[in-house]
């Protein structure tokens, strides 16, 4: 009888929830998770967290549109002592299963509860990570947060698909020094087309109008229609997600919600480079009086 109060409050709170969402049921479009794929993440719940949150962790993702188990997700993740079981689920799944099929698990499981989730896991760390970096000063730990990483990169990927967004081409490293000679400039600027998505005789272009210095201290010798697109495209990229935060940058690891803005941030970044750049080439004969307006492309 002692326990009937709490019961009867954690039931009202999982049918308030319940009666949130079912307005958004329709719309939820969330695809559940099958196949294989269910198969190992429910062995891997099952094996590392109790039975009731195991449970309540494989109903979400087997019926990510139920506003009930959201419900009885989110509230059996706010006992105490999940911490630990949640960070070790995270590490398990992180080193047994693929990038791309971590990224859907996570976005199956409401928001609130994922990152308690990714939290204890970036707590459980032996080494900090600093704000805005993803690595530490230990190796060992470095090679489990680049699968966190690449799940993180996956994720952020799948919210750019459900936006509508087609993704840029996967980005090369840049080099640790770069060079200002002939070499190193084409280098940089093929690298530049590249995530741009830019090819064939517009890239051919592109890698004409940029020169190597004469002094190897001085900067890159830039097209005069080059001048000023980065911050045009700064401007741009802010006007279409204004609730993008400086602090994103440096957010924590476990929250993608701001990994999401600065992505999507980056999208349109990336995508008014993109026309402004094929713009100029478009216009590259056109005389010097008739000079192409490309913020008209945008």
């Amino acid at each position: 009888a002692a326990s009937l109060p709490f019961a009867m409050k954690r039931l009202v709170g999982v049918l308030s929830l319940a009666a949130v969402g079912l307005a958004a049921l329709e719309e939820c479009g969330l695809k559940a998770l099958e196949g294989s794929s269910l198969s190992e993440f429910e062995a891997l719940a099952r094996a590392t967290l109790s039975e009731k949150h195991a449970t309540n962790l494989v109903g979400v993702v087997r019926e990510p549109c139920s506003a009930v188990k959201q419900g009885m997700v989110t509230m059996g993740f706010k006992m105490k002592n999940t911490a630990g079981p949640l960070a070790e689920l995270t590490r398990r799944v992180l080193e047994t299963v693929e990038g791309a099929v971590v990224a859907e698990v996570w976005g199956l499981i409401p928001a609130e509860p994922r990152t308690w989730m990714l939290k204890a896991f970036i707590n459980s760390l032996p080494c900090r990570v600093s704000p805005g970096a993803t690595k530490c000063d230990e190796e060992a730990t470095n090679a489990i947060l680049a699968k966190f990483e690449e799940a993180r990169f996956a994720y952020t990927q799948r919210r750019l698909a459900d936006l509508g967004l087609d993704p840029f081409p996967a980005e090369e490293p840049d080099e640790a020094k770069s060079s200002q000679s002939e070499d190193g400039v084409r280098r940089a600027m093929e690298r530049y087309v590249k995530r741009l998505g830019i090819d064939g005789e517009a890239s051919a272009w592109v890698l004409s109008e940029f020169k190597a210095p004469e002094d190897a201290s001085a900067g890159l010798v830039e097209p005069p229609w080059f001048s000023g697109i980065a911050s045009r495209c700064r401007v741009s990229a802010h006007a279409q997600v204004p609730d993008v935060r400086d602090s994103d940058e440096t957010a924590d690891l476990a929250d993608l919600a701001a990994a999401t803005r600065v992505a999507v941030w980056a999208w349109h970044y990336k995508d008014c480079h993109r026309t402004l750049v094929l713009a100029a080439f478009r216009d590259k004969d056109k005389p010097p009086e008739e000079p192409a307006s490309a913020a008209d492309e945008l």
